[in-house]
């Protein structure tokens, strides 16, 4: 931005060259700082609109599932945040069956704890599905864009040995130290 308002204008009075010598890429840079110096106050005020926008429409429930969604979806954000929100849930699910809560309730309190609407619906449904007498591994399973194959099979594991909340906490370090890196 300050390239844009600052320097390009004062380089461009400096050389006080005709614009028909200067390359088509360098008058095409030209243009632009001219145009972004023009109606530098719209464009803050377009800015400013479209992030109170996302903010009211973050709100909402719909609004909150396509964010996250597309949040998600970020090349290299979107990774790092899925493993924080595993550790979370790993860490936390863990915790909670040790201390001896049900299964279904330790998942509504997991539901509390993730920020993210998607993983959120996940953990209902999972919750959902274990009442019905499914295993959590499965459920996860069918979620691939949400849950690595890693991650469900190292709950299938935990649930199969009956070490579940150790398992998990072996999960949590594995993706601490994936996030670290």
């Amino acid at each position: 931005l300050i390239m844009t308002i600052v320097v390009i204008p004062k380089l461009t009075a400096t050389l006080d060259v005709g614009s028909e010598q200067l390359p088509a890429v360098t008058r095409i840079v030209i243009g632009f700082t001219g145009a972004m110096r023009k109606y530098i106050v719209f464009i803050i005020a377009a800015i400013i609109g479209l992030i109170v926008f996302l903010q009211r429409y973050h709100q909402t429930k719909e609004g909150k599932s396509k964010l996250d969604a597309f949040i998600l979806k970020i090349p290299i954000v979107g990774n790092l945040l899925k493993k924080i929100y595993l550790t979370r849930f790993a860490e936390n699910f863990s915790t909670l069956i040790s201390g001896g809560l049900p299964i279904t309730k330790s998942f509504e309190i997991l539901a509390g704890v993730i920020d993210n609407q998607c993983y959120k619906d996940l953990i209902l449904e999972t919750k959902e599905e274990v009442r019905r007498g499914e295993m959590i591994s499965k459920v996860l399973k069918k979620h691939l864009d949400l849950v690595p194959s890693f991650f469900s099979q190292m709950v299938l594991v935990g649930e199969r040995t009956g070490r579940l909340s150790e398992t998990l906490m072996n999960v949590v370090t594995f993706y601490e130290k994936e996030i670290e890196r």
